[in-house]
């Protein structure tokens, strides 16, 4: 036995002679333990007997790379049996390639990942969905092509689904199909992993977010953050605003919220008020971590506002939502009287066509601040355009003793033009 055993292996040539006969032969830390040792031993006895099937070929190639069974060994050794098996059986199954993935996954790592098992899989099951799907050059499919391998990549640990993303842009997939991939993945992985104290029908975009902040998780996210589409319409606005807020709950790094921000603003345009909120709904914080969300929104309107005029777009839509933001975040008193003039002057000029929407934010927030210096409110006030108002706004500014002398006097002055106009 022990002959047979040595003219196939290195590593029991080395050892046998130092194993006492009572001694186990499996060596500690084995690849697929007992059931893939017993392979071993018969395929040393009888390289004829099948012994490779779908559900352990990964387990004896790594046994193989374990036990030295190498060509140099000895010719049509496990290691080439086992290779060949995969390419010819394993790799042209969906379900045979997923068996092998996921013993990968549960026993055999870093071994199958060196022995690019791990890659050899995950670059099938791409081909076998372009196969089915199409590339980005071709028709799109229907819902029911896609069906049958969706589920199974959206279950697919993280650990292989960012390089399962990149296989498949590698193979022409079309953004819209990755983004919608990335979507229900994130839903699981992320999103449903969150805990919710409130109870179980409450809605994630509204309730506090509670998240333990573990390394796993929050790696987990600053991968996803690293493969997320480019294509303006490959992910929801609302899912990006969503996925901000998770970066801000878990002190996510600034790269990470970057990646987040720069997809926000390739579709500003999109966004609603409970778009811009959601990073908001966050619990009560310090003035620092409030500020570093601001600043984050402040980022996306800016970045945003080119990128509407370069695809041709008004940004009017843009600075009416944000104006809605303004006047709803304006009675913090956590804001400074210099973070919000910023926040309102990021907006170009040229954006507001009117201008009531952005009085009634100041009027909200020098409200709120009433402690304000009259330097501090000449700031505030300074994008505010009177001659942009309505005739019920100028009047309203008038009459309202918390803005600034200069403000008060360009309205009336806007009001008596008004007048003397519809005389």
């Amino acid at each position: 036995m022990q002959c047979l055993l040595v003219r196939r292996s290195s590593y029991f040539e080395r050892v046998l002679d130092t194993i006492d006969q009572d001694e186990h032969l499996l060596p500690p830390g084995f690849p697929g333990g007992a059931a893939a040792l017993d392979a071993v031993v018969s395929f040393c006895f009888d390289s004829r007997v099948p012994v490779m099937r779908p559900w352990n070929v990964a387990a004896l190639r790594c046994a193989a790379e374990f036990l030295g069974m190498d060509e140099r060994r000895s010719t049509s050794n496990l290691s080439s049996k086992a290779d060949s098996y995969l390419v010819r059986v394993v790799l042209r199954s969906w379900p045979h390639t997923l068996l092998v993935l996921a013993d990968c996954y549960n026993a055999l790592l870093p071994l199958a990942e060196e022995l690019g098992i791990v890659g050899k899989c995950l670059e099938a099951l791409a081909t076998l969905i372009v196969t089915t799907i199409g590339s980005s050059n071709t028709s799109d499919g229907g819902d029911d092509d896609r069906t049958w391998w969706l589920e199974d990549i959206v279950r697919m640990p993280p650990v292989f689904f960012g390089r399962m993303v990149r296989c498949l842009r590698s193979k022409g997939v079309c953004e819209r199909f990755v983004g919608e991939l990335i979507v229900k993945w994130t839903e699981m992985w992320l999103f449903s992993s969150s805990s919710n104290t409130s109870g179980e029908n409450d809605d994630k975009n509204d309730q506090p977010l509670t998240l333990t902040k573990s390394p796993s998780t929050l790696g987990l996210l600053e991968a996803l953050a690293g493969i997320l589409p480019y294509e303006r319409t490959a992910l929801p606005v609302s899912f990006l605003f969503l996925l901000l807020r998770y970066a801000f709950a878990m002190d996510a790094s600034s790269e990470c919220k970057s990646q987040i921000e720069t997809r926000i603003s390739l579709q500003l345009e999109n966004a609603t008020l409970d778009d811009f909120l959601l990073p908001f709904k966050s619990p009560t914080k310090e003035n620092c971590e409030r500020n570093l969300e601001l600043d984050s929104m402040k980022a996306i309107v800016a970045r945003g506002s080119p990128n509407a005029i370069q695809q041709q777009q008004t940004v009017s839509s843009v600075a009416q939502v944000w104006d809605q933001y303004l006047s709803e975040i304006a009675c913090d008193g956590k804001i400074s009287p210099q973070k919000f003039s910023e926040l309102v002057e990021v907006v170009p000029a040229y954006a507001r066509a009117n201008h009531d929407q952005l009085y009634k934010a100041i009027h909200t927030f020098l409200k709120a601040h009433v402690d304000a210096s009259q330097h501090e409110r000449a700031a505030v006030c300074r994008a505010l355009n009177c001659l942009k108002l309505s005739q019920e706004s100028c009047i309203q500014a008038v009459q309202n003793e918390l803005m600034p002398l200069r403000t008060i006097i360009q309205a009336m002055f806007m009001q008596q033009l008004q007048t003397r106009n519809a005389i």
